[in-house]
């Protein structure tokens, strides 16, 4: 078996069928897990914040095998582990499918199957506390995230220069790279305005830490949705920061019943996606419907 023509560091085309060795341990020799993140991240495939922990997956993958003769079988088992959350699984099953991919590897690994739950949105009255707990700076995250539908690394990647209040609209980087227009609407326009007071007009990250005047991580903007929502005394099953985008797309989806809209909103390049979060919701046409037909 040799190499990849060109490099000197692709790994040799091994059967991959159940119970044979589909990797040799020199694998994990030569940085070859960093060669790979580095690859996706160049790519725009990942950010940073998503390639940290996924780098985190792929060494503790690394470590799992080192010295022994990995197997298809072996592979699945560590990807099912344990104790572990359907989605971890999943996470685990995507990034290690990709990287033996990447290394010419055509493993045939079974994707854990994971549930697919009823998304819970906020209620209006949820809203409204939550908005009684916020500093200026907060208002406008949690106004990204309910009225613009934004994820947490959207909203942490949102630079001054991406807001544009006299067009109404936001320049938003999304995920795996890909970039949209989103309707800036007129109450996160005014919330804005109002952080604007007291942040200033500086370039740079929208959303900075009051110490350091740097922009917020995508993982401290989800911690301080956290607190609001504990201050707020909201404590319902399955809302944290990713149900504020749920309440964005359920408030579109049933004022218009429009999925491509939607869809739109959410920057999903599959409707079907787009479709999960607005599952089982009525629209305000069914529920007017439903009205005139009840007695």
């Amino acid at each position: 078996m040799k190499l990849d023509e060109g490099t000197d560091w692709k790994i040799p085309h091994l059967s991959s069928r159940p119970g044979d060795a589909i990797l040799p341990s020199v694998i994990w020799s030569g940085g070859r897990v960093d060669r790979y993140v580095e690859h996706k991240v160049a790519s725009g495939a990942w950010n940073e914040g998503s390639a940290y922990g996924f780098r985190r997956c792929l060494i503790q993958f690394e470590r799992a095998f080192t010295g022994l003769e990995v197997t298809t079988t072996a592979v699945q088992q560590w990807i099912t582990g344990v104790g572990l959350s359907a989605n971890y699984r999943r996470s685990r099953w995507s990034v290690v499918r990709g990287l033996l991919a990447w290394y010419g590897v055509d493993v045939d690994l079974v994707a854990p199957a994971v549930p697919t739950p009823v998304p819970r949105p906020l209620r209006d009255l949820d809203v409204g506390k939550l908005l009684t707990v916020c500093n200026a700076r907060d208002e406008v995250m949690v106004s990204l995230g309910i009225c613009e539908g934004l994820r947490r690394s959207e909203m942490a990647h949102l630079e001054m220069a991406d807001v544009d209040l006299d067009g109404q609209v936001l320049f938003v980087n999304g995920k795996g790279g890909k970039q949209r227009w989103t309707p800036l609407t007129k109450a996160t326009a005014v919330r804005i305005g109002r952080y604007l007071d007291e942040r200033g007009e500086a370039p740079g990250p929208l959303l900075i830490s009051t110490t350091s005047g740097r922009g917020l991580r995508p993982a401290t903007i989800s911690e301080r949705s956290r607190l609001l929502m504990q201050r707020a005394g909201i404590y319902r099953p399955g809302v944290n920061l990713h149900a504020l985008r749920h309440t964005a797309a359920t408030r579109l989806w049933m004022e218009t019943g429009d999925l491509f809209m939607t869809q739109q909103l959410l920057g999903h390049s599959n409707i079907r996606t787009t479709s999960i979060y607005v599952r089982g919701r009525p629209t305000a046409e069914m529920r007017e419907a439903m009205n005139r037909c009840s007695t």
